[in-house]
Parts: structure tokens; C-alpha cells; sequence
């Protein structure tokens, strides 16, 4: 007999599974992000060094373009991290 009592646990198992790899998942993003975020400045720096600009806009820009790639949301995404990198 299969009850729903029986199915419970497995359909649990399995929650628990992808929780767990979005926690790692998100684990991973956050360490992308910090890493950009250094880069971000290590760059400012080098540019300031050359007597450059802090920002180019055009990569800016065509970091947008990049994340726009999934749809409104990423345009959003990329505009959040530029923040974040500034």
C-alpha cells in the first residue's frame, strides 16, 4: 500500500536536497560578488594610478548587456552589482 504518509519522507529527501544546493549556490554567488567587488577596486585603483578614469562607462554598460540576457530582471541584477562594485 502507498499511502501519502509513505511518500511524505521521499518528497522531503528531495526538498531537502535542492535547498541545500540553492544554499551552496547562493554560498558561491556571495563569493563571486565579494571577489568582484575587490577586483572592482583593485581596478579603480590601477586606473587612478594611470591617471585614468575611476569609471569606464562603456563596460558599464556592457556589463548590463550582459545580464540582461535574462530578461528585466538581470538588467536590474547587473545595475544592483555595479552598486554594490562602486
Amino acid at each position: 500500500m502507498t499511502g501519502l504518509t509513505e511518500e511524505i519522507p521521499v518528497v522531503r529527501t528531495e526538498i531537502d536536497t535542492l535547498e541545500s544546493r540553492m544554499d551552496r549556490v547562493d554560498v558561491e554567488i556571495l563569493t563571486l560578488v565579494r571577489e568582484r567587488i575587490a577586483l572592482a577596486e583593485a581596478l579603480r585603483a590601477a586606473r587612478a594610478e594611470a591617471g585614468g578614469t575611476r569609471f569606464v562607462h562603456e563596460r558599464e554598460l556592457a556589463a548590463v548587456r550582459r545580464f540582461a540576457a535574462l530578461g528585466p530582471a538581470g538588467a536590474e541584477l547587473a545595475a544592483t552589482l555595479l552598486r554594490l562594485c562602486g
